[in-house]
C-alpha cells in the first residue's frame, strides 16, 4: 500500500500493524510544522472519516492513499465557510420545524428533528474549535450550548409548544447573530489574526463538513 503525504510516497505493509506507523508519521509532520490533518483521499474520493478508525476497518483493500494537510488557518477559513452555508441553509428549516411542533409533529418533523441535532452538534464543535482563534466568538459555543440544553429539557419535559418556541425565538436569533459575525469574519480574515494555542493532535479531531 503506498501513502502518499506532502508529495512523497512511502510503502507499508496492508497490516493492522503498519497503521500506527502511518498515523505516527501525520502527527510526527504536523508536530513539526503549521500543518494539520485534514482527510484522505482514496480512488479520488475525499474521506473524512476518523484515520485510524477508517484505516483499520479498510486497511486489506487500500492500494493508495493521500493524505492532506492544510494549514491552520486554511481549516479555519473552510470551517467557517462550511458554518455559514450550513446556516443560510437552516434558520429557514429550523422556523419550519417550530410551526410543525406547534400544530403537532408527524413522524417526518422527528425525523427532520433529529437531523438539526445532528447539524446543530457539527455545528456546536465548529464554534467551540473557531473561538479559540478568534476572540469575536468568545463564549459563543457556552451560549449555544445553553440553547440546546433547554431544548432538550423541554423535549424530556414531553413541552412540544416550548420546544417550538425556543427553536424559534431561541436558537433562530442565535444562529441569525452567529452567521452574521462568521460572515463578517470572513470578510475580514487575514494573516493578523493572532492564533492562540490549540491542541496538539487538533487536526485528527476537526468536526468533518455537512
Amino acid at each position: 500500500m503506498e501513502i502518499k503525504i506532502l508529495g512523497e510516497v512511502e510503502s507499508y505493509d496492508n497490516l493492522l500493524s503498519s497503521i500506527p506507523q502511518i498515523i505516527n508519521r501525520i502527527e510526527t509532520i504536523c508536530k513539526n510544522s503549521d500543518l494539520v490533518y485534514s482527510h484522505m483521499v482514496i480512488e479520488g474520493r475525499e474521506v473524512y472519516d476518523d484515520p485510524e478508525t477508517y484505516l483499520q476497518e479498510n486497511i486489506a483493500d487500500l492500494n493508495r492513499v493521500e493524505i492532506v494537510l492544510k494549514t491552520i488557518q486554511e481549516m479555519m477559513g473552510e470551517m467557517m465557510e462550511s458554518a455559514v452555508d450550513y446556516l443560510d441553509r437552516a434558520n429557514a428549516e429550523i422556523n419550519n420545524l417550530a410551526e410543525e411542533f406547534y400544530n403537532g409533529p408527524t413522524e417526518e418533523t422527528w425525523l427532520h428533528f433529529q437531523q438539526l441535532l445532528d447539524g446543530m452538534s457539527w455545528l456546536l464543535e465548529t464554534t467551540n474549535l473557531l473561538e479559540k482563534t478568534y476572540r469575536e466568538l468568545s463564549g459563543r459555543s457556552t451560549d449555544f450550548q445553553e440553547k440546546l440544553d433547554e431544548l432538550k429539557e423541554a423535549l424530556e419535559g414531553k413541552d412540544l409548544i416550548l420546544v417550538g418556541d425556543i427553536l424559534k425565538y431561541e436558537l433562530v436569533p442565535f444562529l441569525e447573530k452567529l452567521n452574521l459575525d462568521l460572515s463578517m469574519i470572513l470578510q475580514e480574515k487575514d494573516d493578523t489574526h493572532d492564533l492562540v494555542y490549540l491542541p496538539p493532535r487538533l487536526g485528527l479531531f476537526l468536526p468533518k463538513p455537512l
